[in-house]
């Protein structure tokens, strides 16, 4: 047994005691819904061996979700898991991981620059550029890295307001920022350098770009966030630099798994594809049920900021709850069937996008995309190319190593 063997054994050996279940077992997973289930045996929420909360149940995750006692507490159990190093660095800064007043004045804020007006403008663009990926492609292509990958960096950094050249940048920046969203406990100690670098590099462009928009505003979304006020109130430029950063991860990976794992899901799905092309006006309803089916974001991890009960739980200030988000999505308790993807299916109660008032930003942005990305892929004479795909094993962000497919 090599010292490699020992160590995935060690860590997977913690991980089950933290988690519940082990996340560094490529079997996990492949079989990630059939371990959902066994997990759910053990109640709709439950303590791990180490102490900790998983909530697996859609009434668990809710419930906690809604409730004002539970959120993110700096320098808790919760936040050592998922920053050893205690550097305050630009991701915990975002207003994503703040609770109460600081929250609630950031996203006023953010909510006034980042509209539904703005977003529903780039969609003919976003249309147009999908088509053109896929403008005289034949043969054999990789979905995430070929087309979701470029479609999703064009869109955000455009939007952004940073120059196109500057792509592969972002892209360079993207992979080990959103990797280092999982608890540090799972990250090797150059995943972790990867991420504290990456962090560094984008704030320091993007203290340059924001100097460049204050001196000279343009029509995008930087320029937007500078100029927004609340009764005299401005975002500082940390704020700035960590809204840009969580709509660089939030617009790149999770809206590449989600278009990823929805091609897969369709196209092992002969009959669900037929009616995915035979109702294009439903595509928006589609969307919302390959987030349930096999949503991007699959757990969240919130802490007891008092004293709280859950489903006649009770957890204690300070303690940690993992929301299981992939479990509580097949809860046949709220979604009949919850195994079977239907297109036609109420998706209401998807907690795919969150709950409450960390409910996803950019969840319109992520749905404008996915409908044109999948539109575009799905109505062309398409396959996979190979029946046997490797799931990352990020723990937070649920998706494939690559989705090859062949177009014809």
């Amino acid at each position: 047994m090599t010292a490699g063997t020992n160590n995935a054994g060690r860590l997977g050996a913690l991980a089950e005691a933290v988690l519940g279940y082990n996340p560094v077992d490529p079997e996990y997973h492949a079989n990630a819904h059939e371990h959902h289930r066994r997990m759910a045996e053990r109640g709709p929420i439950f303590r791990t061996p180490g102490g900790m909360w998983t909530a697996v149940s859609h009434a668990a995750c809710s419930a906690v979700l809604r409730d004002d006692r539970f959120g993110h507490d700096p320098g808790s159990a919760a936040q050592n898991l998922f920053d050893s190093t205690q550097r305050p660095s630009v991701a915990q800064r975002s207003f994503e991981f703040m609770d109460g007043p600081d929250h609630s004045r950031l996203r006023r804020l953010v909510n006034r620059a980042f509209t539904a007006r703005r977003v529903e403008r780039l969609r003919p663009a976003v249309r147009t550029l999908a088509d053109q990926l896929l403008t005289d492609v034949s043969g054999r292509i990789d979905v995430l890295a070929d087309f979701i990958l470029p479609l999703a960096m064009t869109t955000i950094v455009d939007m952004l307001g940073a120059p196109t050249e500057d792509n592969h940048l972002f892209r360079a920046w993207a992979e080990p920022i959103v990797r280092g969203l999982d608890p540090d406990f799972l990250l090797s100690s150059s995943e972790l350098a990867a991420r504290e670098q990456a962090n560094a590099e984008f704030a320091e462009y993007f203290d340059r770009l924001v100097a460049l928009r204050r001196a000279e505003p343009k029509d995008d979304l930087i320029s937007a966030l500078i100029a927004v006020e609340d009764d005299g109130v401005v975002l500082s430029g940390n704020e700035l630099i960590s809204m840009c950063l969580l709509l660089l991860a939030a617009g790149h990976e999770s809206i590449m798994h989600l278009v990823g794992n929805g091609t897969v899901a369709l196209l092992r799905d002969e009959d669900q594809l037929e009616h995915f092309r035979g109702h294009p006006g439903e595509v928006t309803n589609a969307v919302n049920e390959l987030l349930r089916y096999d949503p991007p974001v699959v757990l969240l991890v919130r802490t007891a900021l008092a004293d709280a009960e859950v489903l006649g739980n009770r957890v204690r200030r300070g303690e940690i709850v993992w929301l299981q988000i992939g479990a509580a999505n097949r809860d046949p308790a709220v979604f009949p069937d919850p195994d079977r993807l239907d297109l036609t299916r109420d998706t209401g109660g998807s907690l795919a996008f969150g709950l409450g008032i960390h409910f996803c930003i950019g969840a319109s942005l992520a749905r404008l995309e996915a409908a044109a990305a999948l539109s575009a892929l799905l109505h062309r004479d398409v396959a996979l190319a190979s029946e046997q795909l490797v799931h990352q094993k990020n723990v937070v962000i649920r998706g494939y190593e690559e989705v090859p497919v062949v177009l014809r």
